[in-house]
């Protein structure tokens, strides 16, 4: 059986966030997530610039060891200049997701995407979808006040259903450097 892998952002509201009905502190995305799927090992990025996240990377993964010891967390600081900035966001994320690939042949990824910017999670959504993260498995955590009852709290998002768009994979190409090459580089791009 293939361990399972966690890629999750850390958001505001995974430090916890008092329920709107009676004021009681209800688990984030990141632990609903964990809970639901229970992986052998979480990443959890956050952007360097910015202590909150940081201490909320702390505080997260001190509740999974407390919770799931034999569970390996580890913290990725990422240079996020931008939060809203998708194709840096994105450029980390491929970059980051090359050494965990390596460090962990043959597991199943599971991604959150409620965590974080909408940038964040619309990078995830891409690197999924286009198969650059392998047979990525995407969730999604519900607050409680939008369940209705028989729900669970975590959705899986199936990239595979014919609704959504088809992804092609980042495709890098080859250094030109004269300007006859450009005409090269539009045959490569597709655009002649």
């Amino acid at each position: 059986m293939s361990k399972k892998v966690l890629l999750t952002f850390v958001g505001s509201r995974d430090a916890g966030s008092p329920s709107e009905i009676d004021g009681v502190m209800e688990p984030g995305a990141v632990m609903k997530v964990f809970d639901d799927q229970q992986p052998d090992t979480v990443y959890l990025f956050h952007n360097r610039n910015n202590d909150q996240f940081r201490e909320i990377a702390l505080g997260i993964r001190g509740v999974i060891t407390d919770k799931a010891p034999e569970t390996s967390v580890e913290i990725v600081e990422l240079m996020i200049a931008d939060p809203q900035n998708h194709l840096g966001i994105l450029n980390q994320l491929r970059e980051e997701f090359k050494g965990i690939n390596d460090a962990h042949p043959d597991s199943s990824f599971l991604i959150n995407l409620t965590s974080g910017t909408p940038a964040m999670h619309a990078c995830w959504l891409l690197l999924a979808a286009s198969g650059e993260i392998p047979a990525a498995r995407v969730f999604s955590a519900k607050e409680t006040k939008y369940l209705k009852e028989g729900d669970r709290p975590v959705r899986e998002v199936d990239l595979t259903n014919p609704q959504f768009p088809q992804i092609k994979p980042f495709k890098a190409l080859p250094d030109y450097e004269s300007d006859e090459d450009y005409g090269q580089i539009a045959r490569d791009c597709g655009l002649i």
